[in-house]
């Protein structure tokens, strides 16, 4: 069963905040504590506010620094709350240690105070996954509060802790090869650009129902591209499960690699970090550039899953559609104008949808008139070339010949006219509904859609692997 800690009530690992339970673990005792709280609260007097004036505490910061943002609950004493938190020592050695070993000296601690809104920022190093018979627990930290009866709760909080990389961290990490390196986007984007040497488990090949098997598959089947790995498990000097891996994606706006790694977590593999920059910071410091249709959308949304909303074009015009159950269609204005229903818009006002039609008419009346101005040029070409021999007078078998040549041309133009106007007919008539012109941030869904707003290239590459349709 995965959590976040030994004394976690939580069985999955999330952003949330878990609460403990109400008994002191036993290495806890075995190392003369009992109780939930750490050694430092209990022995050093300069923690204990009935004894000495409190003043805040950050632990000295070494390669890797991490902060965690907590909120007070407690809604009659926000502002000015103590909080003091504890975490495991960072550590740089493949083998995982007990728990004994990874708190140590409880030097990753510190004594921070709320602000008015009750928050506040844990500062701390990296700390190390830990081990407890057989089961290693995640990279997190415990924090707890100084009660109104100026005392520490008992009532202790822990977070789960994600811990992140920089370019020079990542290019030790490729060099040793002793970490897993994986790419959360898709299959395509992977072949396309990727952290050479690292492998590939596209986000969105992984979910709940299926991430125990899918990701113990993939390490056992990629574990052999890693002889020091291997050779350490083969020892039983590592567990399969601890293996150290490292998530990343397209940039720090990219959810991606936070996603997978709570997946590769929540399947029992617990050594996890994360390289934020992505493949964006890779490649800057590599000279190279992003073309235009990597910055076709906006980088914090490209890849980001949790979205509120999304653009939808209908006559050339811009809406908001809000993914959620109710389908509400806003303006640029974000007046609420319509709602949407099996791809069709069910207006609030007659006067929104006599508002979106005028687009219609208008970019019906701008094409007549492109048209009529397109017919008019060969016209006008003629005039600018007039005959040399117009005073010469045909004799009557020219002017028979001229005839019958007039008759044929004009006969032959009627007849592609004709062809022209049955081919528009046939086009009206494939799609004689009354439903309007609707894309979604360039993919169209109905009838009429303005093929300006995104090409076949574009759309390749910006939702390749991300199981949509092109219709």
């Amino acid at each position: 069963m995965t959590k976040k800690c030994l004394d976690c009530k939580a069985t999955v690992i999330d952003d949330l905040e878990s609460e403990m339970e109400n008994e002191v673990p036993m290495w806890y005792k075995k190392a003369g504590n009992y109780s939930l709280l750490p050694k430092l609260l209990n022995c050093e007097d300069k923690f204990n506010p009935n004894k000495t004036e409190l003043k805040e505490k950050l632990p000295d910061i070494g390669e890797i620094r991490v902060e965690v943002p907590v909120k007070v609950d407690d809604d009659d004493k926000k502002e000015g709350t103590w909080i003091f938190y504890w975490a495991a020592l960072s550590n740089k050695e493949l083998e995982i240690n007990g728990p004994e070993a990874a708190y140590s000296d409880e030097s990753n601690s510190g004594l921070v105070k709320s602000n008015k809104e009750g928050e506040a920022t844990l500062v701390l190093n990296c700390p190390q996954p830990y081990r407890v018979d057989g089961i290693t627990y995640p990279r997190h930290v415990h924090y707890t509060v100084l009660t109104e009866d100026n005392v520490w709760s008992f009532d202790v909080k822990t977070s789960v802790v994600y811990c992140h990389l920089d370019r020079e961290q990542i290019e030790k990490a490729l060099k040793s090869e002793d970490h897993i390196i994986i790419n959360a986007l898709s299959e395509e984007d992977h072949n396309k650009k990727s952290i050479p040497g690292s492998l590939n488990l596209p986000i969105s090949t992984v979910n709940a129902s299926n991430r125990v098997e899918k990701i113990n598959s993939f390490i056992e089947q990629n574990i052999r591209k890693y002889p020091d790995l291997e050779g350490l498990i083969e020892r039983n000097k590592l567990d399969m499960k601890d293996v150290p891996i490292i998530t990343y994606c397209a940039n720090p706006g990219c959810n991606a690699s936070k996603n997978l790694a709570k997946h590769i977590m929540n399947a029992g593999f617990s050594n996890v970090v994360e390289y934020p920059g992505g493949i964006e910071e890779w490649f800057k410091n590599e000279g190279e550039e992003s073309s235009e249709e990597e910055t076709f959308f906006e980088e914090d949304s490209k890849y980001n899953l949790d979205n509120q909303y999304e653009t939808i074009i209908i006559n050339g015009s811009k809406y908001k559609h809000k993914l959620d159950d109710l389908n509400y269609v806003f303006d640029d204005n974000d007046n609420k104008v319509g709602v949407l229903k099996k791809d069709e818009i069910e207006w609030d006002t007659i006067q929104d949808k006599e508002n979106n039609e005028m687009l219609i008419e208008t970019d019906e009346d701008t094409s007549e008139e492109e048209e009529s101005d397109k017919k008019e040029e060969p016209d006008k070409k003629e005039d600018k070339k007039p005959d040399k021999k117009e005073d010469k007078k045909p004799d009557k078998k020219e002017e028979e010949t001229s005839s019958s040549s007039d008759e044929e041309d004009t006969t032959t133009d009627e007849d592609d006219t004709s062809d022209e106007e049955d081919e528009e007919n046939k086009k009206q008539k494939g799609g004689a509904s009354d439903k309007k012109s609707l894309s979604y941030d360039g993919i169209y869904l109905c009838h009429g859609g303005n093929s300006e707003m995104i090409t076949q290239k574009h759309y390749d590459t910006l939702f390749k692997g991300w199981g949509f349709t092109f219709l």
